[in-house]
């Protein structure tokens, strides 16, 4: 999350995320006066705090789901987070958000540790579910594709 008193910005991991707040923040640090305080998180869950909230004009990217699946991949693997093929990565997720407290995991890929596993599920967190509040309304008055960004 990148908040100012003009606009905010909801960071979505693996969403080029890294080029946009570099670029935010040298805009913040070119017209400080327009933008007045600037506060800014990349801890996913505060994107939660704010879905209820009244915020100024909010923006974010969205991408592929396969090229962000894969985008996600290669980054477990080089992070060490996991390891295995892609599609033993995909088959964790989708167990991870789909099954997890209703059958033990068959995958023969794995997480490498528990802090592993973290790394992997906070990344691989639904873009929904950043955009959207449980009754399928928006707080987002820009949802752009990263695919359109270069």
């Amino acid at each position: 999350m990148f908040l100012t008193n003009k606009f905010s910005y909801i960071s979505i991991s693996r969403v080029a995320t890294r080029s946009i707040l570099r670029t935010l923040e040298t805009l913040a640090d070119n017209f400080p006066d327009e933008l007045g305080v600037v506060s800014f998180s990349t801890f996913n869950l505060m994107n939660e705090v704010f879905k209820n909230s009244n915020l100024p004009y909010t923006f974010a990217f969205v991408r592929n789901p396969i090229g962000r699946s894969l985008s996600l991949y290669k980054h477990a693997l080089s992070e060490k987070w996991f390891r295995g093929t892609f599609k033993e990565y995909l088959k964790h997720i989708d167990y991870y958000f789909t099954e997890l407290f209703t059958r033990p995991y068959e995958g023969t890929g794995s997480a490498t540790g528990i802090a592993g596993l973290c790394f992997i599920i906070q990344e691989a967190i639904p873009q929904h579910y950043y955009l959207f509040k449980d009754d399928g309304s928006t707080h987002i008055d820009f949802i752009g594709k990263y695919e359109n960004l270069y």
